[in-house]
Parts: C-alpha cells; sequence; structure tokens
C-alpha cells in the first residue's frame, strides 16, 4: 500500500512560543494485489495513524520545545477520511468485507477518549524526532552516537517501550530536488526496543489478556521483534524539516 498526503502548513506566533497548524490538500492511495488477511488490519492502522500525525496541529514553547496537540477533533476527523478512503478503495477491489469491517473497528479506537493520552504522545514523539531532538546538537559528519528514549511500538501505538537508537549526521544535501545548494543536513538513525523492557511488558500484556478472558485460560506467549528507520532532511540553523521518511518493521 503506498499512501501519499499533501498538506500547507501554517506557523503562527503567540505570546509564550509558536501554534503550528495544517491544512489538509488531499489524500491518495495505490493498492495493488491486496490479500485478504486480517492479520494485516493492525499494521494498516497503524500506518494510517503515523500518517495523520505528520499532519496533527500543535504548539511549541519559546525555546522551540513540544508544549501540547491541538485540535484533537481534526486529528479524528483525519483518521475516519482516511479510513474511509482505504476501505473504498479496498471494496473496489474485491477485498473481503470482514476486512475492511475490521480495518474500521481498529481505527474506531483513536476517536476514543481512552487514546487521548496516547495521541498527545505520538504528536510529542513525530515533534521530538523531526526537531526537537536536534535543538542544540552539535554532530559530527560520519560519527556514529547512541542515545535510549521511549518510543512508541509499531503494532501497538499506545505502548511505549526504551528504544535503543543509533544515529549520525551523514552528509550536507540540497534541501530540495530542484536546489543545487547543499545547504541540508541528513540524519539517519535506527532504533530497537530494548529486549529487557519489551520482554516484561509482554509478560504483563500477556497477564492482562489472560485475566481479561477469564483466570483459567492458558497465558499467551507473545513475542515482537521490530525496527524503525527514519531519515531527515533538515536545515541546521532554522531546522526547518524539508523530508522525514520513517519506515517501521515488525512482526
Amino acid at each position: 500500500m503506498h499512501g501519499t498526503k499533501a498538506a500547507e502548513r501554517r506557523v503562527r506566533r503567540l505570546r509564550n512560543g509558536w501554534t503550528v497548524a495544517f491544512e489538509p490538500r488531499g489524500t491518495h492511495y495505490e493498492i495493488n494485489e491486496w490479500p485478504n488477511d486480517e492479520s494485516l488490519v493492525r499494521g494498516i492502522v497503524a500506518s494510517l495513524t503515523r500518517l495523520a500525525l505528520q499532519f496533527h496541529d500543535f504548539n511549541v514553547g519559546r525555546t522551540g520545545d513540544f508544549s501540547q496537540s491541538a485540535a484533537a477533533d481534526k486529528f479524528g476527523s483525519a483518521i475516519r477520511s482516511d479510513v474511509k478512503a482505504v476501505t473504498e478503495f479496498l471494496a473496489q477491489n474485491n477485498a473481503s468485507a470482514p476486512l475492511t469491517q475490521q480495518i474500521r473497528k481498529e481505527a474506531g479506537q483513536y476517536g476514543n477518549s481512552h487514546y487521548g493520552d496516547s495521541v498527545e504522545a505520538l504528536v510529542a514523539e513525530t515533534y521530538n524526532m523531526e526537531t526537537g531532538t536536534w535543538i542544540g546538537a552539535s554532530l559530527e559528519q560520519g560519527v556514529w552516537y547512541e542515545m535510549n528514549v521511549p518510543l512508541s511500538l509499531p503494532l501497538a501505538p499506545e505502548l511505549f517501550v526504551t528504544h535503543q537508537i543509533e544515529f549520525a549526521f551523514t552528509r550536507q544535501v540540497p534541501c530540495t530536488a530542484d536546489s543545487k545548494d547543499e545547504a541540508c543536513a541528513e540524519i539517519v538513525l535506527r532504533a530497537t526496543p530494548d529486549p529487557e523492557e519489551l520482554s516484561i511488558r509482554l509478560v504483563n500484556l500477556s497477564q492482562m489478556m489472560r485475566l481479561s478472558q477469564g483466570t483459567l485460560r492458558d497465558e499467551v506467549a507473545l513475542q515482537l521483534s521490530s525496527a524503525t528507520y527514519m531519515r531527515l532532511v533538515t536545515e541546521p540553523k532554522t531546522l526547518q524539516l524539508f523530508e522525514s521518511d520513517l519506515r517501521c518493521y515488525a512482526y
């Protein structure tokens, strides 16, 4: 599945910082030979959520630190609109009704108040990974650095686990495809969940599943393997982001 979403970004000065708002300018999806496999639903919905979060309104403080997300109703509307576009496309390509129904059900959770804190945390995570982390940073080209930060899991965005991150400033590049001046910096990073913390989280989740379905039910042995890769193209002086390529792999 390939999706493209366009929006116009508007930045407005506030008394104690700035507000960033996005006006949608169209969404397009291309899906080829889609299998009727309901096990893919969570991955689909996670991808739609990530895409919507790239265009979620938020506020930042005077120093550029994330303050809070804004216009929660717009996020819910964006998710519903994207889900409608995807399910209609699937229906036109003879996808099974249970598959499209499951997508709607899974995505519907993000409109509930239960996910309010998760959405706030995911918006903050997106901003910090793309901009906030690099405020005041001094990176030597070609040197790999390490840090540990809590990030959401690709197939369970509401769960945050400490990730081990490796990142580097790799080279100077043009900010846009039609520019010849190498005024931007390319930053690449790789993040994997801390294995010990992830194991504890999975055990706790397994116990919760067992209790929710009856105390006599055997615990489910949960396993998860995931990795997140990101490539950023940003202007070093202003940290204006020109390109963000995020790829999440999970099993």
